[in-house]
């Protein structure tokens, strides 16, 4: 299959299959994987030039590992980590353990508090579980680290953020750009009725309203007229001998009244 053939397959636009190799080989990849369907791929020539040609692979069901929730864990076989500030590396320690076991995360939260004499509440202790689960799944052990302080961190790609508030308009309109400039830098698909980014409308909001005061951005919301304001003007000036020798008003069609010293009676 060419790549139009597997888009129009599968629901997606050319650009996204391209990608998506151009994506596989520099990672030296065989195959692409888009919205859960697999295809190789093979570099053909022919008089038109050259192109990739596709063959779909069959995806391997494999079932489904059942945890239980109810197991039993002894407390000797959980990992010693500092639940009060654990480490990106306990975080992965647990995230492993979890990955052995046959147990939920609900057990292993019930275990760690009966190790910890019910000073954790079992359900907050599952939920934060499975926020490590769920990072290290999306981004590996760079998303364990806790960023908790850090001045100016923030999700927001600055310089898409600018390009986003380019030509004046509302703020989910900004927020609608963002989210195109953001899927297309990383080969995401961009559903203009429901946009989204690595960012909520919300934080973006934020985000905007935290910097709306920065020169750059009100050099960009408002535009050529920001920036002719912005430049002193110097040209016709002239010597002033005494204090109120020229006037400037709005009220008459004169733009300048000066006023003529007497001399000699």
């Amino acid at each position: 299959m060419t790549s139009k053939e597997v888009a129009n397959s599968i629901g997606c636009t050319d650009r996204t299959v391209q990608l998506s190799t151009k994506k596989a080989l520099e990672g030296g990849l065989k195959s692409i994987e888009i919205k859960g369907l697999n295809f190789s791929f093979e570099l053909i020539s022919n008089t038109h030039g050259k192109s990739y040609s596709y063959t779909k692979l069959e995806n391997k069901i494999c079932p489904k590992k059942k945890r239980v929730s109810n197991s039993i864990i002894v407390g000797a076989e959980l990992p010693k980590i500092n639940l009060e500030k654990p480490s990106a590396e306990d975080k992965k320690e647990l995230i492993t353990f979890y990955k052995k076991s046959n147990s939920s995360l609900q057990a292993i939260a019930q275990a760690y508090n009966i190790v910890f004499d019910d000073k954790y509440n079992v359900m907050s202790l599952e939920r934060r579980f499975r926020r490590w689960l769920e990072a290290f799944k999306e981004s590996g052990i760079k998303a364990l680290e806790d960023k908790r302080g850090l001045a100016g961190v923030s999700k927001v790609d600055h310089e898409l953020f600018l390009k986003s508030i380019v030509k004046n308009s509302g703020i989910k309109t900004y927020f609608s750009r963002y989210c195109y400039f953001w899927n297309i830098k990383n080969h995401k698909e961009h559903d203009i009725y429901n946009p989204t980014s690595n960012i909520s409308y919300s934080g973006f909001k934020e985000y905007l309203n935290k910097h709306k005061k920065d020169l750059e951005v009100v050099a960009l919301l408002r535009g050529r007229d920001f920036l002719d304001d912005m430049v002193p003007t110097f040209n016709n000036q002239k010597s002033v001998d005494y204090a109120n020798e020229q006037w400037q008003i709005d009220s008459t069609t004169i733009d300048i009244m000066a006023k003529v010293p007497v001399v000699d009676g």
